[in-house]
């Protein structure tokens, strides 16, 4: 990137020399191209190429679209004034709707552009901010450069990456907000070559190489509406742990991945943090309940009372002498029925004999 940059200044640098000086005798009939080396990280961002000023007579002349702009570059002399002045150029541009030649950034993050007139370019990006944001260039063609005329160049852009953004809701299984859960937020790194992985970290292997989880930020609690908001990420992949769940939660025991790919912004809706613009990550996370176990509900059950079991009576030693009479008692095992019967059966069997004995005696 810092070689790309001095590239770019000797460039801008050569167009004030040329515009001072005269050094630059163009021929119109030859026709060149521009070409930007950007990371490609860039990849699919658009780019306009604006003709600020053509070569006529052996000289710029601004064209009469950017007449109106009130910037000069023949005036510059170092690279920050001309970096300053393609940013109001592109602004002009912006706000006027100016046209160009449109092209887009290809997988390996280079933008062309062929069959380039003589005159001064302006390179500016006219969309994919949300994936990354290419400083706006001013390029001559031709230029020079060591007492030769180039009409090709090659730049190398700065480009900056204007941060991604997530949003974290926290609910239990019902759908409810919880607040006051703990994160730690990790961003997986790959160390560059000689690097260590620092002892202790969580490290891993996979079709990137090494890498290991490094902290990005600690102590992220949710709010009252169950969210955590982090924005201005760099691209790459993160996860959060939790560190504490909420009271009557159990804790999280994997983390939550996700990756930022492109740019977004958050904003703030009823109290809610919402996506606004570009690409926002958006993670639902459930916290389970704590089972509770139930305690045993103790009653007093009365103890049956006794029944008393019956005791047969049992002659006393003590029995004093019989009088002659027999007292029947309640309970006597004496077998009374039996005895009454047959005494009955006695009396028949004597009246019998008597009525048989008078009918003999009668004849």
């Amino acid at each position: 990137m810092k070689k790309g940059r001095v590239k770019a200044a000797v460039i801008c640098l050569a167009i004030c020399c040329s515009m001072l000086l005269g050094t630059v005798s163009a021929k119109a009939e030859q026709k060149g191209s521009i070409t930007l080396r950007l990371a490609q990280t860039a990849a699919g961002i658009e780019v306009t190429l604006y003709q600020i000023a053509g070569y006529e007579n052996d000289g710029f002349v601004y064209k009469d679209s950017f007449a109106g702009s009130g910037i000069n570059v023949s005036g510059l002399k170092t690279a920050s004034e001309y970096e300053k002045a393609a940013e109001g150029l592109a602004a002009f541009a912006k706000s006027k709707k100016l046209t160009g030649t449109v092209a887009q950034a290809g997988t390996d993050g280079t933008v062309s552009y062929k069959n380039v007139e003589n005159g001064i370019y302006l390179a500016a990006q006219t969309g994919g901010e949300d994936i990354m944001v290419m400083q706006p260039v001013i390029i001559p063609v031709p230029y020079s450069e060591n007492s030769t005329e180039k009409y090709d160049p090659v730049l190398n852009p700065k480009t900056t990456f204007p941060g991604g953004a997530v949003i974290l809701n926290k609910t239990d299984p019902d759908g409810k907000t919880l607040e006051k859960a703990v994160f730690a937020l990790w961003q997986k790194v790959y160390p560059e070559a000689g690097e260590t992985i620092p002892q202790g970290a969580v490290s891993g292997s996979d079709e990137g190489g090494n890498f290991y989880w490094k902290e990005f930020k600690t102590q992220l609690t949710t709010d009252r509406n169950g969210q955590i908001v982090v924005t201005d990420l760099p691209l790459g992949s993160y996860q959060f742990t939790e560190e504490k769940a909420p009271d009557g939660f159990v804790k999280l025991s994997q983390p939550v991945a996700f990756k930022i790919t492109r740019a977004g912004q958050t904003a703030v809706v009823n109290g809610v943090y919402v996506q606004a613009s570009g690409n926002v990550q958006v993670l639902s996370v459930v916290n389970q309940p704590e089972e509770v176990t139930p305690t045993p509900e103790i009653t007093n059950t009365p103890a049956p009372e006794p029944t008393a079991t019956p005791v047969p009576d049992t002659p006393s030693d003590n029995t004093p002498p019989s009088s002659g009479t027999t007292n029947v008692k309640t309970g006597d095992n004496t077998p009374i029925l039996p005895m009454i019967a047959v005494l009955v059966l006695a009396v028949i069997v004597a009246a019998v004999v008597v009525i048989l004995k008078k009918k003999k005696h009668d004849k």
